[in-house]
């Protein structure tokens, strides 16, 4: 977290020690005006939309990635009920083999 405040800090003083270099007024075309602005003001106007872009990807990003770690805990939770029925069965299944094996032998004693 403090790197990329100290990477942010310094883009924002190398983007602006361009734009104090860079001052002097430039002709922009709209198609249907033309205007003349500030280079620096230009270039400000860029590197803010530029942010504002990969703010909104990074926004898009972070919520594709919310959705997706909630479907994955729901699956998780899902198989975990399912590990816990399965767990249950097999234990009861062994029980069942437990008892079995001991009246099996009980019977066999009574027949003879």
């Amino acid at each position: 977290m403090q790197k990329s405040v100290i990477f942010i800090m310094i883009l924002v003083l190398i983007i602006t020690a361009f734009t104090v270099v860079n001052a002097a007024p430039v002709s922009v075309n709209f198609i249907f005006t033309k205007v003349e602005v500030s280079l620096a003001l230009i270039i400000l106007i860029s590197a803010l939309f530029g942010a504002l872009i990969l703010f909104l990807i990074g926004l898009f990003d972070s919520r594709k990635k919310t959705h997706r770690t909630k479907q994955l805990e729901s699956e998780n939770f899902n198989l975990k009920q399912r590990i816990t029925v399965y767990e249950r069965e097999k234990e009861e299944q062994r029980i069942k083999e437990d008892i079995q094996q001991v009246v099996e032998p009980t019977e066999h004693n009574e027949v003879l």
